[in-house]
């Protein structure tokens, strides 16, 4: 299935910046509305959901200018955004493991998704990366 991915978007690696953008930014919202904004109990602290959300945001921003630029080796770039994500995953790996007593079923159905799919953006990323 990745590499299916992987050959398809072979033919416009700049778009998989505009795929990260707009994930990263969902990722930022949902953080936003769910977790801080909602305020519904949760185990983790709002500060540390705050902390992913700024994160998030500043992924989208940094994608949404690579995808802009239109570079003609985009591979740099996607390295360094795929291991970014990376990174952010292990981030959210490790507040749940450091709150896992309080977490809730909501915030551990969301931040393991989320860290899926992450993780598959990141590993299309690194091979995409490779190549370019």
């Amino acid at each position: 299935m990745i590499s299916t991915i992987i050959t398809r978007l072979k033919l416009k690696p700049n778009d998989l910046f505009l795929v990260d953008s707009i994930g990263a930014f969902i990722s930022a919202a949902l953080l936003w509305a769910i977790f801080i904004y909602a305020e519904i109990y949760h185990g983790i602290p709002r500060n540390n959901y705050t902390i992913l959300l700024l994160i998030a945001f500043a992924f989208s921003a940094h994608s949404a200018i690579h995808f802009f630029c239109k570079h003609k080796r985009p591979g740099v770039y996607l390295k360094i955004i795929g291991t970014a994500n990376i990174l952010y995953c292990c981030l959210t790996a490790g507040l749940m493991l450091v709150f896992a007593r309080g977490i809730t079923i909501i915030e551990l159905i969301y931040l393991i998704g989320e860290i899926i799919l992450i993780c598959t953006l990141s590993v299309i990323e690194l091979r995409l990366s490779k190549g370019n």
